[in-house]
């Protein structure tokens, strides 16, 4: 059966991809004007890496039930916080387990697996946020208040509700990993995949943010 034209066309494509990927690398590396053995050192890192992942083994399904158990309460709150939805959250972090223990023959520990299970659980929950018309502001953070006869303890939460709803995505999250799982800088910086200075400031410009808009409400009032 002769190969169509545009199977021919998209080989081709290929090929020329590759040559020009490799023609990159090469002009990649003499930019880097390194010695032949310091080149020599680099690929043998490299190769050692590689073998490292290689040889490590696959998560074992009771350690996932482990910090299911250990870390559930926190997920859930910040979730919770993240979505705007108690059900979703619930939700959120059952998929989220559901794709850990599916994908943990894929793992390969270059952080601790506590990290990569809060970095699912807070990827799933921004996504949901963005696709569920329900998520659209945040209707209460971490735990639900106890409810008063007036509604005051929601009327009190409201402020911040709406000023943490106006923080980048980043910041927002940051702050709920903090304050609301009371995870350390180095945990979070793990979870979002920065690093802890920035995380730091991260918060500081989120905290300053916060204090404004309050204040702002406050005179408002």
């Amino acid at each position: 059966m002769p190969i169509s034209s545009t199977r021919v066309a998209l080989a081709a494509s290929d090929s020329n991809s590759g040559c020009a990927s490799a023609r990159s690398v090469d002009r990649t590396l003499a930019q880097a004007r390194l010695s032949p053995p310091e080149l020599k050192n680099l690929v043998a890192s490299c190769v050692e890496c590689v073998d490292m992942m290689r040889r490590a083994p696959a998560i074992g399904v009771a350690e996932i039930e482990a910090v299911y158990r250990a870390q559930i309460g926190p997920l859930r709150r910040v979730a919770r916080a993240i979505t705007g939805d108690g059900e979703t959250a619930r939700d959120v972090v059952q998929d989220a387990f559901a794709s850990a223990i599916g994908g943990r023959l894929g793992y390969r520990p270059t952080g601790s697996l506590e990290a990569w299970i809060w970095r699912l659980v807070v990827n799933r929950a921004i996504s949901e946020r963005r696709r569920s018309t329900r998520a659209t502001s945040v209707t209460y953070i971490g735990r639900r208040p106890d409810p008063s006869p007036n509604g005051a303890a929601g009327e009190a939460a409201a402020p911040l509700a709406a000023a943490l709803a106006q923080l980048p995505e980043r910041q927002r999250t940051a702050v709920f990993l903090r304050y609301f799982a009371d995870l350390d800088y180095e945990a979070i910086a793990a979870v979002l995949g920065i690093s802890s200075g920035t995380v730091g400031a991260s918060l500081h410009v989120a905290r300053e943010a916060l204090r404004a808009a309050l204040t702002a409400e406050e005179a408002h009032r």
